[in-house]
């Protein structure tokens, strides 16, 4: 099991708000666990995918509005 970060953790790694990280964690945008069923942990794996996820997304965005600038233009 990787590292366990408190959500104000990953939140300051994140540069966002703690409730930002709340919300992620209760939609499931952000994968977190409740060891003892009250209190969240995000483990440093789920955050590193996270990232690498929301670059992704952020990458798809770009390509698609060059796509959709370039038919515009036509």
């Amino acid at each position: 099991m990787s590292q366990l970060l408190t959500p104000e953790e990953a939140a300051e790694r994140l540069q966002v708000s703690l409730s930002t990280v709340k919300r992620w964690l209760r939609s499931g945008e952000l994968n977190g666990v409740k060891p003892g069923g009250r209190l969240w942990r995000v483990e440093e794996e789920a955050l590193q995918q996270f990232i690498a996820d929301s670059k992704k997304a952020d990458q798809e965005k770009l390509i698609n509005k060059s796509i959709q600038a370039a038919k515009e233009k036509e």
